[in-house]
């Protein structure tokens, strides 16, 4: 089997019906190390299958629920902040990925964590943005000065943000997309479709969080919450309220160049839920490339997450090839030579000079 039965039957598909404990206790490890264990926990109830879980692991899964109820009221806290904040100075923002989810109330939203809130501002307002933040003391994380000139330069973010009191990181986006890639993505679009939430704040329209949520899976370098993701996109596409419009959602991804992106996310959703995303009526037709093939290879394992409890997931060369590929479609292959010639020297200089080397030498 391609995708091992822990993965697909019992995390993606919730057939958890028979198991024994010790595979729910690999089950509850895997959960737990991806950050999913919560999520999983509310899909059981939503399904009535809660009172499969075994006593022993009972207080464990409702321990994850209340850490990431704890979390979402601390995300609601700050975004009454941003958008007290942002008021003051007239900056429109909307909220993306797993903020979006909460200030919307999705159905992937229960029980999913984060590691910190995403913003998007016009390109336009990043001076003032940033200036908005640091009055009321955000500060940029410690970089040195390559990477503060991949994120002013070429990242389609800021640098990231933290608040030393608060305890909560930010990144502010201008875009979805490096703006050095080939990609164009019309950021005015996704103001103009935004939703304003019962929060009160503006999210992605469902066609937007879906869009955003492939891109940040299949056309990343990074896939280390690749199932978180690919989790997300099932649960808005299949049990949201308001419908997702398909002829809208592939409008967006090929009119903003992803088009072999939206056919990768389509096999993916067959081969982890058994889900058939219904292109057929809009015109997208499958590519059958060499390096959509390629690329399937890679991140259906990538995707897979890697653990001791699970066999068959040591795919190194899928996620190697995977990283390669996520990075040459975000910046130009000269670029592209540049970074990570840089990124495979620092790290040789790290191992042994060890990091504070190039804190020193940026100040």
């Amino acid at each position: 089997m391609l995708i091992p039965e822990l993965i697909k039957k019992q995390i993606c598909l919730l057939e958890v019906e028979g198991l024994s404990k010790n595979q729910w206790f690999r089950l509850f490890r895997v959960l737990r190390h991806k950050s999913l264990t919560a999520s999983f926990y509310t899909r059981l109830v939503n399904k009535n299958k809660q009172h499969e879980i075994p006593l022993e692991l009972h207080s464990a899964f409702l321990s994850a629920v209340t850490f990431s109820d704890a979390q979402k009221r601390q995300v609601d806290v700050q975004l009454q902040k941003l958008c007290e904040l942002f008021a003051v100075s007239g900056i429109e923002f909307v909220m993306l990925k797993g903020a979006a989810y909460i200030a919307s109330d999705t159905p992937n939203s229960s029980g999913r964590l984060m590691s910190d809130i995403d913003i998007c501002v016009h390109r336009s307002d990043l001076s003032r943005t940033e200036k908005a933040l640091k009055q009321v003391s955000w500060q940029v994380k410690e970089l040195d000065n390559h990477d503060e000139k991949y994120y002013r330069e070429w990242s389609h973010e800021l640098p990231p943000y933290y608040h030393p009191f608060d305890g909560v990181s930010l990144d502010v986006h201008h875009t979805l997309y490096p703006p050095v890639s080939a990609k164009h993505i019309d950021i005015q679009k996704l103001f103009k479709e935004s939703i304003v939430t019962n929060f009160g704040v503006k999210s992605p329209s469902p066609e937007w969080l879906v869009f955003h949520s492939a891109i940040h899976l299949i056309a990343n370098e990074d896939v280390e919450n690749g199932l978180r993701d690919l989790i997300d996109i099932y649960l808005l596409l299949t049990q949201g309220e308001n419908k997702i419009d398909i002829s809208a959602l592939v409008f967006l991804f090929e009119n903003s160049g992803f088009k072999t992106e939206l056919s990768l996310l389509k096999q993916l959703l067959w081969d982890y839920f058994d889900y058939n995303l219904p292109l057929e009526a809009s015109g997208h037709l499958q590519s059958g490339s060499f390096q959509y093939q390629l690329r399937l290879w890679a991140i259906r394992r990538a995707v897979c997450p890697e653990s001791d409890f699970v066999a068959n997931t040591n795919f190194r060369l899928a996620r190697f090839i995977n990283y390669v590929i996520g990075y040459s479609q975000k910046m130009p292959m000269s670029l592209l030579a540049k970074h990570l010639l840089f990124k495979g020297g620092r790290n040789i200089v790290k191992a042994i000079l060890g990091d504070f080397y190039f804190r020193k030498n940026a100040t």
